[in-house]
């Protein structure tokens, strides 16, 4: 097996799970989710410059990231689940409504970081899916911690820009 396939299945024995998570967070959708991981690996093994890739997990995080919300761009409707029909009469669990309702929000939330600057949705994933520290990503992106503050807030900014051009449920 030559170099370059060794790196890249000790890639997804340590971060494969990883990677795939992030991707179902991004799409709301499992199956998506392994397609996806799928692809990211297969672009890596065909990367034509593989080895001039400084930090191959971040490459990979971000590589995932960019297919996560290429795929929300390109679909035509998130999968939400079937909502079953007593959930919708009175007396039904509203647990089971709100569950939806908020689903509904992240969508419109995820859909909204799709528009966004590469950076921006970068920086707010790895911010607030990833839950890493500024240190950690400013590592991963080889940019200053105190420029990726600003960049996080400038994103949320953005966002909740779009978020306020379309209609976003309240969930009470």
């Amino acid at each position: 097996m030559n170099q370059r396939k060794q790196k890249i299945l000790e890639l997804f024995d340590h971060s494969g799970s990883a990677l795939h998570n992030l991707l179902y967070r991004l799409t709301l959708c499992q199956e998506s989710a392994r397609d996806l991981l799928q692809d990211v690996f297969v672009k890596l093994l065909n990367h034509p410059d593989l080895e001039k890739v400084r930090n191959l997990e971040a490459y990979a995080r971000r590589t995932a990231i960019h297919a996560a919300l290429d795929w929300r761009r390109r679909r035509q409707c998130v999968p939400m689940g079937a909502l079953p029909q007593e959930h919708l009469l009175p007396g039904g669990n509203p647990d089971a409504v709100t569950q939806v309702l908020q689903k509904e929000q992240i969508a419109t939330m995820l859909d909204a970081l799709s528009d966004l600057p590469d950076l921006y949705q970068q920086v707010i994933v790895l911010r607030y899916l990833e839950q890493q520290d500024y240190d950690t990503i400013a590592e991963q992106l080889d940019k200053k911690p105190q420029h990726l503050r600003s960049i996080c807030s400038k994103g949320l900014a953005k966002l909740q820009h779009c978020l306020n051009r379309s209609t976003v449920w309240s969930v009470d």
